[in-house]
């Protein structure tokens, strides 16, 4: 097996484009290629996935516990070849949190190459590069990649200096600048532009320079962990327990496509039954369904909302689904934007939710929330864990704030503000807040599952 973790000093020094190139090059050259991502997000996993054919799957240990980020790792790694962990910011950035790159490849002993843009320097490279190295011990710091180059020279150039002065670390080779890029769109990366030929091209130009048997080298992977790759899965039997005989639809299309692959595991092993719809192709809920899950994604975008907007056959088997207070729905992010009764698109214009929760929403040009945050219950005090990142504001429709379910806070904050919401039935609940459920038993007992269960056949 072989593994590696690709980090940076910062964003934008080339993690992204390194990564995706390595992906790409060991699934056409190697073989099995399995996708990790530190942290919470979304985006550079849709670039993985489209990639590599398989699940990319976050590694993350401000929602998931140490143990648990070691099982996920290991469960997730089952007879794949070669295993590549993107990193999130900065190989530090995030320690304030304990979340960053560095203490997630400690956890899973992975050695880490730093991506560093060389543009426009040399020697100050080393003292960077050292100082790096030391900031705290046991790091995973093992290998260099020197990224915006002008030519070999200057490569050269650089790599005698690291030679001299830090023997130890392995430089692994260099990419040229003024590569073409991905650019950038509203929360991420822009997916649409990612198609077979120009991700061939990226590949090849950025992997031109880099030593290939050294890295292949450099990427042997010894596991010393020692924990059981299905521990994560460990609150699988209690809740089976209730949720065994109930039937769970998940919307899940390109509007919602926010959707943990772990949250979609879990959901297999312990309901009776998971179907899959799609809005966008106006489908509608199953018979039968107990619960909706409609995860987070993008439905203010040009490109969805028109469609959104004329999902009639969708939104009403929503509606009527509500109307039932036996039945339940779980909304994250552009989930509950869509089960509110107006959305503002990012083009200004405005189109109609399911109208199931009396709020409309606007889309900022700033963002109003961004990290981790928790979530406090304000009937039963309960906390539940998540990270949140959105540029839209709910406006309600009318001044009754009874529906407000959540605040949302995050650790240094003073008072919580409102982050879900829920309807008069008390059956439907949309929030801000991407949660992992596997391992927050409460949060699927409460808001995954019917008050009424049906009988066990």
């Amino acid at each position: 097996m072989k593994a590696v973790a690709i980090s940076a000093l910062s964003s934008g020094q080339g993690k992204t484009m390194f990564t995706m190139a390595l992906l790409h090059w060991l699934k056409t050259n190697i073989g099995s290629v399995r996708p990790y991502k530190v942290g919470p997000d979304y985006i550079d996993p849709r670039f993985h996935e489209k990639i590599t054919g398989v699940d990319s799957i976050n590694l993350d240990l401000y929602m998931m516990t140490e143990d648990e980020v070691k099982s996920t790792f290991l469960y997730y790694a089952k007879g794949v070849e070669n295993l590549v962990i993107e990193g999130v910011m900065g190989f530090y950035d995030g320690i304030d949190y304990g979340t960053s790159t560095y203490e997630v490849t400690k956890a899973v002993n992975v050695p880490t190459i730093l991506v560093v843009s060389a543009e426009g320097s040399y020697a100050t490279i080393v003292p960077t590069l050292k100082g790096m190295m030391e900031y705290k011990p046991n790091n995973t710091i093992q290998g260099v990649i020197l990224n915006k180059l002008s030519s070999e020279k200057h490569f050269q150039t650089i790599k005698n200096q690291i030679k001299k002065e830090l023997p130890q670390l392995n430089i692994l080779g260099w990419i040229q600048k003024s590569l073409d890029t991905i650019s950038s769109r509203h929360l991420g990366l822009d997916l649409t532009e990612l198609n077979n030929e120009k991700l061939s091209e990226l590949s090849e130009s950025v992997m031109k320079n880099i030593d290939i048997p050294e890295l292949l080298k450099f990427m042997e992977y010894k596991n010393e962990i020692e924990v059981r790759a299905d521990y994560w899965l460990h609150e699988v039997d209690e809740i089976k327990q209730t949720c065994g005989n109930l039937t769970l639809t998940v919307v899940n299309d390109e509007a919602f496509s926010f959707i943990y692959p772990q949250n979609l595991h879990f959901f297999e092993k312990v309901f009776g039954k998971v179907h899959r719809i799609s809005a966008l192709n106006d489908e509608e809920i199953p018979s039968g369904t107990d619960i909706v899950y409609i995860p987070g994604g993008y439905v203010e975008t040009p490109e969805v909302a028109p469609i959104v907007h004329k999902a009639t056959r969708f939104k009403q088997s929503l509606q009527k689904f509500a109307s039932n207070p036996d039945k339940k729905i779980y909304a994250e992010c552009a989930g509950l934007m869509f089960l509110g009764e107006k959305i503002q698109t990012t083009d200004d214009k405005w189109i109609e939710g399911a109208g199931i929760l009396p709020l409309n929403f606007e889309i900022q040009k700033i963002r109003h929330r961004l990290g981790y945050y928790k979530a406090v219950d304000k009937n039963n005090l309960n906390i539940y864990k998540g990270h949140a990142f959105h540029y839209s504001r709910p406006v309600p429709v009318n001044e009754d704030l009874s529906g407000i379910k959540w605040g949302l806070f995050k650790e240094r904050d003073k008072k919580a503000t409102a982050g879900a919401w829920t309807n008069e039935n008390k059956n439907v609940l949309g929030t801000y807040l991407h949660s992992l459920f596997f391992n927050q038993p409460d949060l699927v007992l409460e808001y995954l599952t019917p008050s009424v269960l049906p009988p066990r056949v």
